[in-house]
């Protein structure tokens, strides 16, 4: 017992599971940016508890954040993040070997020219709403220093710093 609440674990195994497979749908394996993702659902889950804590959600809407916070949890440990060059953990705990694209832009060639300098993809494949900086051109990308040091093929319809 935690704080007088039972945690019925297997039922809240079942809904992450759930939620992972939805998510996959959604977003396939591949060029996902699952860490960034991760960030935003924590976000949207303080969120939600700061909100319940005022009086104004519930707990549902809480819960329902919570498991997709452990959801994407999930997702990093089984697929990594392509866009940062994470791979995913095998069973035994080393990496799983593959290839290795650049650490600063993940083999794309081109950064935002945001302070953390993130691949492009992670600013490209915002959705609307989200991307108003990019929409007014106060992020953009810039070529990579590390492997594109020549300005080689630009974002398609991307304005260029």
């Amino acid at each position: 017992m935690i704080n007088a609440v039972t945690i019925h674990w297997d039922r809240l195994a079942l809904e992450v599971e759930e939620e992972v497979q939805r998510a996959r749908k959604l977003f396939p394996e591949g060029d996902n940016p699952t860490l960034h993702a991760l960030h935003e659902e924590v976000g949207e889950l303080t969120k939600a508890i700061l909100q319940l804590r005022e009086g104004r959600g519930s707990y549902d809407e809480a819960r329902v954040e919570l498991v997709q916070v452990m959801a994407m949890c999930v997702r990093l440990a089984e697929e990594g993040d392509r866009t940062l060059a994470l791979a995913p953990l095998a069973a035994d705990g080393r990496e799983v070997p593959g290839p290795k694209p650049c650490r600063e832009c993940a083999g794309e060639g081109w950064v935002a020219n945001s302070t953390d300098r993130e691949p492009w993809s992670h600013w490209a494949k915002l959705p609307p709403g989200s991307d108003f900086a990019v929409r007014m051109g106060i992020v953009q990308p810039v070529a990579c220093p590390t492997c594109n040091p020549n300005r080689l093929n630009p974002p398609a319809g991307a304005r260029l710093a």
